[in-house]
Parts: C-alpha cells; sequence; structure tokens
C-alpha cells in the first residue's frame, strides 16, 4: 500500500495542519508505509512531486504554486499511490480512493455569505469516499453542513509524546499560536494586565490581525515565532499554558502543553476540549477576559490543584500519542483499499 498525500505547507513554515500532515507522514515511514507526496518539499525529505518551483519561504507564494502545479501533481499521485489523503479540502479529489481530512471548513470562517460557502462544501466534500474530522466540533459542522453521516470519521490529531518533556517550571504562563481573533488574542493580552505571573507569547501575525504590540500590556512578552527546539524549552518550563480561542478545530498546542507537565487552560470552543474533563485534565473556561484571569490566577496560586492538572494532564496526553493514533488512519486506509 502506498498513500499519497497532499502537503501544501509543511513545517518549519507553518504551525497546525502542516504538523499534523508531517506527523502522519512521519508515523506511516515508521510503521514501513510508503508514501507519495504532493506539496513543498523544499526543506522536508519525502518522495513525491515538489510544487514549490522556485524554493521561496513565502507561505502566500507556496500556496499559490501549490495550487497552480496541483493539476500535474495529481496524476503524479494517481500513478504512484493506490490512495489519496487529501489534507486541504477544497483540492479536487483523486480517481484512486481518496480520504479527506477536513481540518477547517470555510463556512464558519467567514459570517458573510455563510449560506453559499455550506453550499460549496458540500459540494466538495460529498465527492471523497471517506472524511476525517479533526473532533467532534468539526463533525457537528459536517452534520450540519448536509453531509452523510456514513461518510464521516473523527479522529484527532496526535502528538510524539516521548518528544515532550517536563522541566523545573517558572513563573510565567505560555500562550503559542497565531495572533488574530480566532485565537481569541486581544483578549488574552487585555486580560494579562491582570496575570500574577508574566504571559510569554511565541507565535506570529496572521489575517485578520487583531493585535500589534502596545505598552498598554507590560505584563506580557512577544517572542514572536521561535524554532521548534526553543518552543519546546519554553513550552517544558511554563507554569501555566493557556488557549483560549474565540474559535479552534482542534488545538494541538494544548496537547504538547499536557505532555510537557504544564496545567492547561483551553476554552470550551477549542476542538480539544471534546476530550478533556474540566478539572481532571485541563480547566475547560468559556473565553471571556474575566474566565481567563480567573483561571490563570487559580493555577499560578492553588498547589493542590496544579499539581493534579499537571500529572493528570500528561497521562491524558499520551492517549495520543502517533504510535497508536496512526493504526486510526491505517484501519480507514485498509477499509477503503477493499471497497
Amino acid at each position: 500500500m502506498i498513500v499519497g498525500m497532499s502537503a501544501p505547507i509543511l513545517p518549519p513554515n507553518c504551525f497546525g495542519t502542516g504538523r499534523n500532515v508531517l506527523d502522519t507522514l512521519s508515523a506511516l515511514k515508521k510503521k514501513r508505509i510508503d508514501t507519495f507526496v504532493i506539496g513543498d518539499l523544499t526543506q522536508q525529505k519525502f518522495r513525491g512531486y515538489n510544487t514549490n518551483k522556485t524554493k521561496t519561504k513565502n507561505n502566500n507564494a507556496i500556496l499559490t504554486q501549490f495550487f497552480l502545479n496541483y493539476k500535474k501533481a495529481l496524476k503524479q499521485i494517481e500513478k504512484n499511490a493506490d490512495i489519496y489523503q487529501n489534507n486541504i479540502y477544497l483540492n479536487k479529489r483523486a480517481k484512486i480512493p481518496t480520504l479527506t481530512v477536513t481540518n477547517f471548513l470555510s463556512f464558519t470562517q467567514f459570517k458573510r455569505g455563510k449560506f453559499f460557502f455550506k453550499k460549496i462544501d458540500k459540494q466538495i466534500l460529498k465527492k471523497s469516499d471517506k472524511i476525517i474530522s479533526v473532533s467532534p466540533l468539526i463533525e457537528k459542522e459536517l452534520l450540519s453542513a448536509g453531509i452523510n453521516e456514513e461518510k464521516i470519521l473523527t479522529i484527532p490529531p496526535g502528538i510524539w509524546f516521548d518528544h515532550f518533556h517536563s522541566n523545573k517550571k517558572r513563573n510565567y504562563v505560555l500562550f503559542s499560536g497565531r495572533f488574530s481573533r480566532d485565537k481569541n488574542f486581544k483578549t488574552l493580552m487585555s486580560a494579562s494586565k491582570d496575570f500574577k505571573s508574566k504571559l510569554f507569547v511565541t507565535g506570529k501575525k496572521v489575517y485578520p490581525i487583531d493585535y500589534t504590540p502596545r505598552k498598554e500590556y507590560p505584563n506580557a512578552r512577544i517572542f514572536g515565532f521561535v524554532p521548534r527546539e526553543i518552543q519546546k524549552l519554553l513550552l517544558s518550563s511554563a507554569r501555566v499554558f493557556v488557549l483560549p480561542s474565540k474559535y479552534e478545530t482542534f488545538g494541538i498546542a494544548a496537547l504538547e502543553s499536557m505532555a510537557s507537565g504544564v496545567p492547561t487552560i483551553v476554552s470550551k470552543n477549542a476542538g480539544v476540549s471534546y476530550y478533556l474533563k474540566d478539572g481532571k485534565d485541563a480547566l475547560i473556561i468559556e473565553p471571556t477576559k474575566e474566565a481567563i484571569i480567573e483561571a490563570v490566577n487559580e493555577l499560578l496560586t492553588n498547589d493542590s490543584l496544579w499539581k493534579r492538572l499537571s500529572k493528570k494532564g500528561r497521562k491524558k496526553a499520551k492517549e495520543f500519542d502517533w504510535n497508536k493514533n496512526i493504526n486510526k488512519y491505517i484501519k480507514v486506509y485498509k477499509s477503503l483499499l477493499k471497497s
């Protein structure tokens, strides 16, 4: 079995979706399953078709080249693979069995024209043989768009658990991600003024930008985008991690913080919250300024709660290890090849 995979942008040039695709490819390699990848292969060494012809590092240019070269790339998938895992659902399906992973849906991203985008999403997705949602949140949205329930499987993203370790904790709260409205970034920055510790921030601006560093947030320290190993070090030493998103299809960063033994605060609007128990695995909150402040300061001052979430959260994160998680994907591949 050879699995074809679309990977328009891979780390180190991206976060969530690209990280999930890279980890899936690495997990398949460990299982000795061959892959054929179409996308930006300039910094990642996989057999496949490189759509980044100019070797640019600009994400917009990388995506543009991917779509411009997609027709040729798809023919290579059909020639070299037995099954196609399409990780950008707007892409055309292949003439071989096609599995589509929905990390987002366009009709959830746009307030205007929601009905129109929902129709478009349905027309595209119904052509796939199977659809994987990354969380029960996405599954509900797929069903609301009229996708056949029998086509949908929910498989969460995974983490390489052994890549994360707990170091001696320092007194700071950490946020990692895009500086955007869906991440609720402006609310977090405003809340940081009342934290009983510093807020460290790693990530980068994206459209729509919701924040420009200002002197009115003296309790926050902005690092910007940092290399992966530096990110792991900052994560392993944090006292608390917070993911206060207004909308988050999953939230891999929360699993990474839990795996690092860091008590984690997650918005109830994040897909990962569906897998967690409030007060046991993490604190699950409303994404309001008041709730963020209360949860952060509770973890900074309540040692018994901090120790419980540190221990239980790490144990929960291990359930998402890629060594186990990849078996769910392989099971879907085999079922599609048989049908």
